[in-house]
């Protein structure tokens, strides 16, 4: 039974508690998203802690804790059963910019270490750490990974931070028996996923690419933060990464993220336009424009990172090469 930490109660943490608590009482069919994880249950995941800076959710019941603003995710279960409640959590580089003005940090965040999030870790009885933290929070991602190899427990990085694209971290978590996954989760029907699928039809059709673009706005805390240059631009690589290979090094090509439109809410809506050339140099284009709930939209996958992490530290043989592409943009390098 996976026993999972959680650091960062923000909207993409309320769906997947609210998924899990589905699956578990019957309400929520899950479809799995990667091969070979049959060997763990979903309805055997387990959350064991949590970890946030917003005073407002410190010491809050986690299934109480994930309606607290500013989350703004659609509530879709009603989750009932009693959580850990949610533990201060370590600040570090993890609020900056747009979010400093609506995230209300703990006075005990900024001296909040990584050997103090890894003994609650430990006392709690986690085995794996779940990360949502904010795009563009590096140091903190580090530290949360720090805490893991400390607790000798895996971990999965649904953020842009450079994890488990690092030799030196892969590295650590092998050396303390653990598994590390990333980096930046994928959404069950995002751009890059639509993008992904358009790209590779042309391939096949041995279509010329000549320009492409993606563009993303939305209304959340995410998109927020990422209206700062400096902590968007890891988005920026790991979409790149993940559409890359599927064009000519000649391709134009511009990704988003582009704007925060607070009336969204938790709406995002991605443009992708794709220009080129066919058969007897045939011009097209197409444009594509998904309109999609963001937070939900990660739930499916972060519960199948759970299980492909589970699966590795139980030592089940999987074939990395076809999950990791399918549950993160810039797959790390061995997953464990």
């Amino acid at each position: 039974m996976p026993n999972i930490a959680i650091a960062g109660i923000g909207n993409c943490s309320s769906a997947l508690v609210q998924a899990l608590h589905g699956v578990s009482n019957g309400t929520v069919r899950h479809t799995d998203l990667a091969p070979g994880l049959e060997s763990v249950p979903v309805r055997d995941i387990r959350i064991t802690a949590a970890f946030d800076v917003d005073a407002r959710k410190i010491g809050v019941p986690l299934e109480k804790a994930i309606l607290v603003e500013p989350n703004c995710t659609t509530h879709y279960v009603d989750v009932t059963a009693p959580l850990p409640p949610v533990t201060v959590g370590a600040l570090a580089d993890g609020v900056s910019g747009p979010l400093a003005d609506i995230v209300q940090v703990h006075e005990a965040a900024d001296r909040t270490t990584a050997a103090d999030i890894a003994a609650e870790m430990r006392n709690s009885g986690s085995e794996i750490l779940v990360v949502f933290l904010p795009t563009g929070a590096q140091a903190a991602a580090e530290l949360y990974a720090d805490a893991a190899v400390r607790a000798g427990c895996s971990l999965v990085n649904c953020t842009p931070a450079r994890l488990g694209r690092s030799a030196t971290w892969q590295q650590r978590f092998r050396d303390a028996g653990a598994t590390l996954l990333g980096d930046d989760m994928k959404s069950h029907i995002g751009s890059t996923t639509v993008h992904q699928a358009l790209l590779s039809a042309l391939n096949r059709q041995g279509v010329t690419v000549d320009a492409t673009y993606q563009l993303n706005i939305g209304g959340n805390t995410d998109f927020l933060n990422l209206r700062d240059t400096g902590r968007s631009a890891a988005k920026r690589v790991t979409k790149a990464t993940a559409l890359r290979e599927l064009v000519s090094p000649e391709t134009a090509m511009d990704l988003g993220p582009s704007d925060h439109i607070a009336q969204l809410k938790d709406r995002k809506v991605g443009y992708i336009r794709i220009v080129g050339s066919g058969y007897l140099g045939m011009p097209f284009s197409m444009e594509v424009r998904l309109e999609v709930e963001d937070s939900p939209n990660s739930a499916a996958i972060a519960i199948d990172a759970v299980r492909a992490a589970a699966s590795l530290q139980a030592g089940a043989e999987l074939d990395l090469a076809a999950v990791l592409p399918a549950l993160f943009k810039a797959p790390g390098l061995t997953g464990s």
